[in-house]
């Protein structure tokens, strides 16, 4: 398991990453990618795809929601140690559109497999986890 830390003020906020959820319809049928393999979601795809959305801006200027989304990006591609550091603002984004989507994101065939993606990202610690006191 690897673990996002988010950065609340002084204050961290640590996302598990989860393994790779497969991901199926209601049917049970597993989704494929284009190329024919087995559709998946990742905790790092999942954030990417939150701070695409438009909530995630939501109230910036054009420039100042684009250095946001530089930051953001820059901070959970850079993940080290299992962990990436984002500022509050940064988590309480993913947060809202997390849960306030300006988009369609959530394909409704398949969006019950993202519930530990949810949870992962929505209850986020602030207890600094064991693997990261061990890797200072």
């Amino acid at each position: 398991m690897i673990v996002l830390s988010v950065q609340k003020g002084d204050e961290m906020r640590y996302i598990p990453i989860v393994s790779p959820v497969p991901l199926f319809d209601l049917f049970d049928n597993k989704m494929v990618e284009a190329d024919g393999s087995p559709a998946a979601a990742t905790v790092n795809k999942f954030l990417l795809a939150r701070i695409a959305d438009p909530a995630f801006t939501k109230g910036k200027s054009a420039d100042a929601g684009a250095r946001l989304v530089a930051a953001t990006k820059k901070r959970i591609d850079s993940a080290k140690g299992g962990f990436v550091e984002l500022e509050d603002e940064q988590w309480e984004r993913i947060c809202a559109a997390t849960q306030h989507p300006e988009r369609e994101v959530y394909d409704p065939r398949c969006q019950h497999c993202l519930v530990p993606l949810l949870d992962a990202v929505l209850e986020a610690k602030e207890e600094v986890p064991v693997e990261l006191k061990r890797t200072n």
